[in-house]
């Protein structure tokens, strides 16, 4: 993504309602989550071949794909601002 749809994408989410704000920052967190749990499962060092760090992945990919829901129904009672307001 270049640098002017990320700031257009960031503009856009500034002026979302607080539902949909905080709905994406938790997504971002359980992202972030999701991405450390998978290094840490395919390290060869682990002693249990990152079993445990494997598990832990998939309940964050699940918590992530609830947190995506919540995300959808926050976006469905708050819709985001029109293309032309965005002119504006």
């Amino acid at each position: 993504m270049n640098a002017y749809r990320e700031r257009i994408n960031a503009e856009r989410l500034a002026r979302q309602a607080a539902p949909v704000k905080l709905a994406a920052e938790d997504i971002l967190g359980a992202l972030k989550d999701v991405e450390r749990y998978l290094y840490w499962s395919i390290d060869p060092e682990e002693k249990d071949g990152g079993a445990y760090y494997a598990n832990t992945l998939l309940e964050h990919a699940h918590d992530l794909i609830d947190r995506a829901h919540e995300y959808r129904a926050a976006l469905k009672a708050n819709p985001p601002p029109r293309e032309d307001e965005d002119a504006a």
